[in-house]
């Protein structure tokens, strides 16, 4: 069994940012109880866990075996593998815990390297040797490569009204749907908070490359738009989407990136999913979900009180209590 963390560091030491799919089983604990849990995160303080986070804070990574706490039946030994985040804006830490059962480190630290622990999706670093190595393909068979870069609408509206365990249920689903709209060989990656890129290799020279990226783009938005369920709940997402095509000519890597985002951000200051009226509606649509879910909060609220009236105050023919 096997789940990561994203801590963020501070004066008072890592907290926990996101959780990914794995740790509730491995842990005894839901998602949102995690959350904002202070170091150390799953077990109990030791020297052991004063030296992970003293080579954290060193900027190197470390590993070391631990007893898990919580519940009865979460207190197992397990393998804690902490690497710092070097990328630019990312968290400062991935926690991965790893119960000791065919525990493979070399395995995992590949794993952690090249993966988003929330999601599953490629990172910045595996983003960019995939990217490389399509561009360099394309080089050599005549073909070419096309980049969407995705960014969730009103994705802080979102984590405001649900919380973060709400959020990263959105982000996990839409990590899902991405991969789905893809090729096998294609490559999904996260690369910022609500931030996604796909990387479109081996596509045919010419306009069929724009023909085929668009209608890419296309399939992802209306993928978005089925709802996704929080809780007992349910949010409608969407996403401006970039698109940059490999041109002729000697060009980098991360100079398709940097196209593919300026178009996102002019499709998104042109209107969300190019239509204004579209963008109303959903944005009234997400208004009434955010209304009918504090309604229901009310709605709690409320028939507990009136629960509790009915428990307290005297049945008939008895007499009122009386107060000394």
């Amino acid at each position: 069994m096997i789940g990561a963390l994203v801590l963020v560091d501070g004066p008072d030491g890592p907290t926990v940012r996101e959780v990914g799919a794995g740790i509730p089983a491995l842990s005894g604990r839901p998602a949102d109880e995690l959350i904002g849990r202070r170091w150390p995160p799953l077990w109990a303080p030791s020297a052991t866990s004063d030296a992970l986070l003293a080579a954290l804070r060193a900027g190197r990574p470390a590993r070391a075996e631990v007893e898990l706490d919580g519940p009865a039946e979460a207190r197992r030994s397990a393998e804690v593998l902490v690497e710092p985040l070097l990328e630019p804006d990312a968290p400062a830490v991935i926690c991965v815990v790893r119960v000791l059962e065919h525990y493979d480190a070399g395995d995992e630290l590949t794993w952690l390297v090249d993966h988003d622990p929330l999601t599953g999706l490629a990172n910045r670093r595996l983003l960019r040797r995939d990217l490389e190595k399509a561009m360099s393909r394309a080089t050599r068979e005549g073909g070419t490569v096309a980049v969407l870069y995705l960014d969730l609408d009103e994705f802080k509206a979102i984590n405001d009204t649900y919380g973060h365990a709400g959020g990263d249920a959105v982000l996990r689903a839409v990590a899902e749907r991405l991969q789905a709209t893809v090729r096998a060989h294609d490559t999904v990656a996260r690369v910022g908070g609500d931030e996604f890129v796909i990387v479109l290799a081996g596509l045919p020279p010419g306009e069929a490359a724009a023909q085929r990226a668009d209608a890419v783009a296309a399939h992802v938005r209306s993928a978005l738009l089925a709802p996704v369920e929080i809780e007992t709940t349910t949010v409608t997402v969407s996403a401006s989407v970039g698109v940059g095509v490999l041109a002729e000519g000697a060009r980098s890597g991360a100079q398709l990136l940097a196209d593919a985002d300026r178009a996102m951000y002019r499709t998104k200051r042109a209107g969300r999913r190019s239509s204004e009226a579209a963008d109303r509606l959903v944005a009234r649509a997400r208004a009434a979900e955010r209304r009918a879910h504090e309604l229901k909060r009310q709605a709690t609220g409320a028939i507990d009180a009136a629960t509790t009236s009915r428990r307290d105050s005297p049945r008939a023919g008895e007499p009122a209590p009386r107060f000394m």
